[in-house]
C-alpha cells in the first residue's frame, strides 16, 4: 500500500483512480476525494454532465409505457439488463400493465424470480423458452407442436 500512495503522490495531477462500476457510492466517492487529494480534477479527470441520447421525463415516459400496455397497445415488449417489476414503484401498477403484452422477453445475466412474468428469457447468445411459451407436456408427448 505504501508504494502505491507513493506512486499516486509521484504523479500527481497526471495520474487517475477509478472505482469500478459495481462498487458501492461509497468507494465511488472515495475516488473522487483521492483524484481531489491528487489536484487530478481539471487536469487528467474533467467531470461532466451525463449525457441522454433523448432526454426525457423518465417517470412520465414510464407512466406512458404502462397505460399503453394496460390499453392493450404493447404487443412485444423487450427488457434489456432490467427489472422492472422490481423497480419500478408499487403504485406504478407496471405488473398489471406487463401481464397484458402478449411476448414477453427479459434479457439479463441471470434469472430473477420475476422470470416467471417473461415468456423468454435471454443471456447472450442463449434464449431460454418460459412459462406460456413452452409446449405442454401432453402435445410434447404426441409429437405435435
Amino acid at each position: 500500500m505504501t508504494a502505491l500512495i507513493g506512486d499516486l503522490k509521484s504523479h500527481e495531477g497526471t495520474s487517475l483512480v477509478i472505482a469500478g462500476e459495481g462498487q458501492p457510492p461509497a468507494v465511488h466517492a472515495l475516488a473522487h476525494a483521492i483524484n481531489r487529494r491528487l489536484n487530478n480534477v481539471g487536469r487528467a479527470v474533467e467531470y461532466t454532465a451525463p449525457v441522454e441520447a433523448r432526454p426525457v421525463d423518465q417517470l412520465a415516459s414510464l407512466g406512458e409505457l404502462i397505460e399503453r400496455m394496460q390499453s392493450g397497445d404493447v404487443n412485444v415488449l423487450i427488457v434489456l439488463g432490467g427489472n422492472p417489476l422490481y423497480n419500478t414503484p408499487a403504485e406504478s401498477k407496471f405488473a398489471e400493465g406487463y401481464e397484458q403484452v402478449g411476448f414477453r422477453v427479459i434479457s439479463r445475466r441471470t434469472l430473477t424470480r420475476h422470470r416467471r412474468f417473461a415468456l423468454a428469457h435471454s443471456a447472450g447468445a442463449r434464449t431460454r423458452i418460459l412459462g406460456d411459451a413452452r409446449p405442454s407436456r401432453a402435445r410434447q408427448r404426441s409429437g405435435s407442436r
